[in-house]
């Protein structure tokens, strides 16, 4: 994390010190690796996704209380994951700077899982598309930056990368193989990002 660090919720646009910084979305979306993702509202909740990511968010700390009749299927599947997998969350939404790469982003979901191994969880209403894999490779590179100081041991190859897509009744988790390429790919299309940038100036 950083000090510095701020967020415009109305653009969603990171600064630090005024100066405007790349999120890891916007990178993978710049650089044509992610899909479009249109305004998909199914259940007459506008964003949807926003609204579930909230409710998820609420619950991992057992904030939530009473829920909307349209998102309590999403957290009932949410629930059966928490205890399948033990989750025990350290950090939600937490916002990252990674002062090196000059690149910032929110992460979902730092944790626990299954007794005590790190992980990293990002939540899709929709199906995941493989550019998650390096979506948590660049919050985990954050992670491992910005929280050195807290947890000293944290390394890339010791964080678990998963997503997880709410659906009702039940979230699907998939967990990212092939962590330390994914390390690289992600830090290659940092520079590949600002590359392409540069040039355009």
């Amino acid at each position: 994390m950083s000090s510095q660090l701020q967020f415009d919720e109305a653009t969603h646009v990171y600064s630090v010190r005024g100066a405007v910084k790349p999120s890891v979305t916007k990178i993978i979306s710049d650089l044509k690796l992610a899909p479009p993702y249109p305004e998909d509202d199914p259940k007459g909740l506008k964003p949807f996704g926003t609204a579930c990511h909230k409710a998820a968010e609420l619950r991992m700390w057992d904030r939530l209380g009473d829920c909307d009749s349209r998102i309590q299927p999403y957290i009932d599947g949410l629930d059966e994951k928490i205890r399948e997998m033990r989750i025990r969350p350290i950090k939600t939404e937490l916002r990252m700077y990674h002062p090196e790469l000059d690149v910032a982003g929110t992460l979902d979901l730092y944790c626990e899982v299954y007794g005590g191994e790190l992980a990293v969880i990002d939540y899709k209403t929709g199906v995941p598309p493989p550019c998650v894999e390096l979506q948590l490779a660049g919050y985990a590179d954050m992670l491992v930056t910005t929280m050195a100081g807290e947890y000293e041991a944290v390394r890339h190859s010791m964080i678990r990368r998963f997503s997880m897509q709410l659906t009702p009744g039940r979230a699907l988790v998939r967990e990212c193989p092939n962590r330390a390429f994914d390390h690289h790919a992600w830090r290659a299309a940092v520079t590949l990002w600002k590359w392409q940038n540069d040039r355009r100036k």
